[in-house]
């Protein structure tokens, strides 16, 4: 193979990985914020204390999934200063802060058992059937959300999508996932 046709077939396969990560794939986002919040001064950020943080979620999330979790942790970060944003240790306009929230539901498996028999005579017709109910097979949904507090701790933008924390791939692979969710989570922010 000459190099010219081996170069071509790197580009491409570089072009198709990026559709993949990022527009191919059908990231629902749910977005809601405080339409009297004051994002204009908006200028600083740090991750939310343990001492604001009221949701147990988030703790939770954290020690579950901790290479997950630093994973989504960073692109958050690499999003928020692309943006514009300073991290701040010391006294931030706003906080950050994320968590998973996951819930199980049951639905149908659409498997089952039929048979059926009967007799038919001159006009005259005879017959029975079984089958037997659908089992229920129990699944997991996990969304992600993010969101932002103002310096009281007041949330004031919430961003919210559908994960699989259990993704497939190298750490790379996970890597650029969850950067393509993220920056598709925060795509609208801060909000105009």
């Amino acid at each position: 193979m000459s190099v010219l046709k081996l170069k071509k077939l790197v580009s491409l396969s570089v072009v198709f990985s990026a559709m993949v990560l990022s527009g191919c794939s059908q990231i629902t986002v749910n977005e809601d914020y405080d339409s009297k919040a004051d994002f204009q001064s908006l200028q600083t950020f740090q991750w939310l204390p343990a001492n604001l943080a009221t949701n147990e979620k988030i703790a939770e999330t954290r020690a579950q999934e901790p290479l997950m979790s630093a994973r989504i942790q960073h692109a958050i970060e690499k999003d928020l200063i692309a943006k514009g944003l300073q991290f701040s240790q010391n006294q931030p306009s706003h906080y950050v802060n994320f968590y998973v929230n996951s819930h199980k539901y049951m639905t149908p498996d659409s498997t089952s058992f039929q048979v059926g028999f009967g007799r038919y005579y001159h006009r005259f017709g005879t017959g029975m059937m079984f089958e037997t109910p659908p089992d229920y097979v129990e699944n997991t949904r996990s969304d992600l959300i993010i969101q932002m507090f103002d310096s009281s701790g007041k949330v004031i933008w919430q961003s919210e999508a559908r994960i699989a924390l259990d993704m497939d791939g190298t750490p790379k692979a996970k890597e650029a996932a969850v950067q393509a969710l993220i920056t598709e989570m925060l795509k609208n922010f801060p909000p105009k």
